[in-house]
């Protein structure tokens, strides 16, 4: 949505550890411009989005971490060991 208001562009990058270095991958900016019905095109540049990092993620799934909760599963895993504290 911001990307939307502003005009500023969405440029999805990865960056993978090598043994000693690192390697960064950086794609072109996706449309984000307006095209109609502003709810759709926030779903089609959210899928746009997903659709990137789904191909960045493929390359080195390994490399990928989620750093907070993100799925029902994860957050009933953090009350049963809170609950055991």
């Amino acid at each position: 949505m911001l990307s939307i208001r502003t005009g500023s562009k969405i440029i999805p990058v990865a960056v993978y550890q090598r043994s000693e270095s690192h390697h960064a991958i950086v794609r072109p900016p996706l449309n984000s411009e307006r095209q109609g019905n502003l709810r759709e095109d926030v779903t089609r540049i959210s899928q746009d989005i997903a659709s990137s990092f789904e191909e960045l993620i493929l390359l080195e799934p390994e490399q990928w971490h989620l750093m907070s909760p993100n799925w029902p599963s994860d957050h009933e895993a953090l009350r049963k060991h809170h609950r055991k504290s």
